[in-house]
Order: C-alpha cells, then structure tokens, then sequence
C-alpha cells in the first residue's frame, strides 16, 4: 500500500541540497532522507530547521523539476491521519520530510510487512497516535511489528505472546483498537527482551 509523490527538482538535486551522498536509492528514498535528516545522532538538532528551509526552498524553485518515489500507505491517508489537513500531492514529500514525527513515523512504515501496513493504513487512529507520541520509538522497532488477522503477532509468534506477560497477550488478542492500546507498553516489553537477549 503505497503511492507515488514527486520530489521537488528530482531525487539527486534534493540529496544534495540537503548534503546527502550518495542519493538514496528512489525505492527507499523518502525513509533513508528521514532517517540521514532526523535521525543521526552525530547531526546536531540545530542544523535540522535549516535543511528543513532548504526542502522548502527547494520545492518552491524546483516545482517545475520533480520525479517520483514511493511513500507508504496513500496521501489521503497522510492527510487525514497524520497532518489534519489538506496537503496537495506535490508538497507531501516536504511535508513529511520537514516534519520530525512524520519523518520517524515514514520510515517506520516503511519497515513494514505488506499485510501490517495495510492493516495501519485501513486503522486511521493508530497512525494518529503513533505521530503524536510515539514516532521516534515507533521508527526503531516498526521492523519487529507483525500484524496477522487484526492481531499483533510478537516475535516467537503465539508462544511469544507468553513472554511479554498476560496484560499484552490479552490486548494483541482484542482486535482492531488492541494495537493502538498496546502498541508503546508492547515496544517496551519488546526493548527490555532485546537488551536481555543481546
């Protein structure tokens, strides 16, 4: 589930206005600029408001230059979801991309599964929550996140389910909104099994 969006100038002149090399492959471009914009821990915070300005120089020099890549899920369901407003198709990228949550919340979309994303795209409110308080934690383990039947399904699969404790076995067997009420506590068991393991 995923749509096709111009980039500004095209997908070269955008990498390197924002000092990015080499140029993301399109495939993955819009998560790999999140991620090298967003969400380096050696780039200081203070530079990100000045790529941010220059995305937007960009798109408003370039507007006649652009070349598409794929975003997860659609532009309505950015629009409605995550921003709350309307946002035209040719300026969702930059949107996105100068957005520190939505940019966390992109690559951890792009992360996943087929039927996962899916799932996400058709349930608007998770998205809502995930952009509001959980974006930076949701980028980190969205690759762990398996969605299967309406349900989350833990790493070791149902025998998983009993590791993380009853209270997140119990919510990812609920259904539709169960991913919405587990979702942080369920990462946070999924982080400290982690760290046991490593």
């Amino acid at each position: 589930m995923s749509e096709d969006l111009p980039v500004p100038g095209g997908v070269a002149a955008f990498a390197e206005t924002l000092g990015i090399s080499p140029v993301p492959d399109r495939a993955r471009f819009v998560s790999e600029v999140a991620r090298l914009v967003h969400g380096l821990p050696t780039r200081p915070i203070t530079t990100v408001p000045a790529l941010v300005r220059a995305m937007r120089q960009l798109a408003l020099s370039g507007a006649d230059r652009t070349e598409l890549v794929p975003i997860p899920l659609t532009a309505a369901v950015w629009t409605d979801a995550v921003f709350h407003r309307k946002i035209a198709p040719a300026d969702l990228v930059v949107a996105i991309l100068g957005d520190r949550q939505a940019a966390f919340l992109c690559y951890g979309l792009a992360c996943l599964d087929d039927e996962t994303l899916q799932y996400f795209g058709e349930h608007s409110a998770i998205l809502t929550e995930i952009y509001t308080k959980d974006a930076a934690v949701f980028a980190a383990f969205a690759s762990t996140v398996h969605v299967r039947s309406g349900r989350v399904v833990p790493p070791g699969g149902e025998t998983g389910l009993t590791s993380c404790g009853p209270s997140i076995g119990s919510a990812t067997r609920r259904g539709n909104s169960s991913v919405k009420m587990a979702s942080p506590v369920w990462l946070a068991e999924l982080e400290k099994t982690l760290t046991r393991t490593l």
